[in-house]
């Protein structure tokens, strides 16, 4: 029997989030397990996962488990299990995430209606997973179809470094070689270029699912070089996919969209948070990146040199007035 779909779950010392994921992958794929393959790649976790994993092979047998020697990084950790994978589709689950009862079945429809490519959107939690922080972690209250690449990074842009909102055909995730994925994992996002590069000059059918397909446990990122990743590493992999048949009008767009959805929507709290030293070497790297961008002259720079006092009642003021929207809702 062909597998059609491999959800691939990356994991480290996450036993009990783990737990709650693989509880809600299991009943979404209900009915479907003939379809589909469960893959989990530990990254030497130190906690229970080992046992937890094991728990479920008791009733479900077919899970398969691959625990690494030593922690490999979770950006190797995603390619390490695409290439374990042998469903002809992968979805790289995050270990922290919940999958809706109906999103393997939606999934299933997309592959079986030839799409190589299909993008879910979710909803973000707070890390209990109480409240609901956004109802849609991607704008678009409609599904969508591309046949372009170019489309395609024009209007998702760096959203696609998200794991747990991509399926993919394993053979064109693959596509990237393993030296040049290699060469982005310190920037966070070699997931993201490897998607990128796999659709690239090839003709491809690519969806987009408007309703939420699972959920996302805010406040678990760790520790990281948040600019680093974001700035950074974003624009290094957008200015090498435009050596890759992308257009600049598509890298452009997307750049945008980084300092537009991520960057700008941060950087108020983040300096708060810095020395003046840190402040200056941030204002450096993003003029060195995004000097050609008018959102940059506009919001980035205001912001890097304004009083801190100023910035702490700008936010306030926003705070309160999203208080005020939220109650008038």
């Amino acid at each position: 029997m062909t597998i059609m779909l491999s959800i691939c779950i990356p994991t480290f010392n996450r036993a009990e989030y783990l737990k709650e994921c693989l509880t809600s992958v299991l009943l979404s794929i209900a009915e479907h397990e003939h379809e589909i393959e469960i893959v989990i790649s530990d990254n030497a976790s130190a906690d229970d996962t080992g046992n937890i994993v094991h728990a479920f092979q008791d009733t479900h047998p077919w899970i398969r488990y691959h625990r690494n020697e030593q922690n490999i990084g979770a950006e190797r950790n995603f390619y390490h299990l695409a290439k374990l994978a042998q469903g002809e589709n992968i979805w790289i689950f995050g270990d922290d995430d919940i999958m809706e009862v109906s999103a393997v079945s939606r999934v299933l429809d997309n592959i079986c209606a030839g799409y190589d490519l299909t993008i879910c959107n979710y909803s973000l939690w707070d890390k209990q997973f109480v409240v609901q922080l956004k109802a849609n972690g991607l704008d678009g209250e409609q599904d969508q179809s591309f046949d372009d690449s170019n489309a395609l990074m024009e209007r998702f842009g760096l959203h696609l470094g998200y794991i747990s909102c991509v399926v993919i055909k394993r053979r064109l995730f693959l596509k990237l070689p393993s030296d040049e994925y290699e060469s982005f994992t310190e920037y966070g996002f070699p997931f993201l270029f490897a998607v990128y590069y796999g659709v690239a000059n090839d003709v491809c059918n690519m969806s987009y699912v408007a309703e939420s397909m699972l959920r996302n446990r805010g406040g678990n990122s760790g520790d990281y070089d948040w600019y680093k990743y974001f700035v950074t590493g974003s624009s290094l992999i957008f200015d090498e996919l435009l050596q890759t048949g992308y257009t600049k009008m598509a890298v452009c767009a997307a750049k945008q969209n980084v300092l537009t959805s991520f960057v700008i929507p941060n950087m108020i709290g983040m300096k708060l948070r810095m020395s003046r030293q840190e402040n200056s070497k941030t204002l450096n790297l993003l003029f060195k990146y995004y000097k050609h961008y008018w959102q940059f002259w506009v919001y980035c720079l205001p912001i890097t040199i304004a009083p801190s006092f100023l910035l702490r009642l700008a936010k306030n003021v926003l705070k309160h007035i999203r208080r005020l929207n939220g109650i008038n809702s």
